[in-house]
């Protein structure tokens, strides 16, 4: 390769490494809220400041409390922290109307 074409080789190169990187911002918060991260990162690679804009402003595709409606741990079924429960109430360590709330609150009643 001819010397003349290795600075601006080596420039392009380096602007796409650091906006590729960049396009991982507006990605990433786009995919926290439930969108398509490869779609946003193609969108924040040729946009950024837009994408970044857009990202930040957008809803959560899955609703207002998508973060706090996310399911339980493995193992922590409802059915699982019922019986948790139960094990409370027979122990004293809750009283039988705290037992029936969480109860209604987990079969969702």
């Amino acid at each position: 390769m001819p010397s003349y074409f290795i600075g601006p080789f080596l420039a392009f190169s380096g602007y796409f490494i650091v906006v590729s990187a960049l396009a991982y911002i507006p990605s990433h918060i786009a995919g926290k809220k439930g969108y398509n991260v490869v779609l946003w990162w193609f969108y924040g690679w040729a946009f950024f400041l837009i994408a970044f804009v857009h990202a930040l402003t957008l809803p959560p595709k899955y609703g207002a409390d998508y973060e706090y409606q996310k399911s339980a741990p493995p193992g922590q079924s409802p059915a699982n922290e019922l019986k948790n429960y139960k094990e409370l109430l027979d122990t004293g360590a809750i009283t039988q109307e705290e037992f029936e709330k969480k109860k209604k609150d987990l079969l969702g009643l």
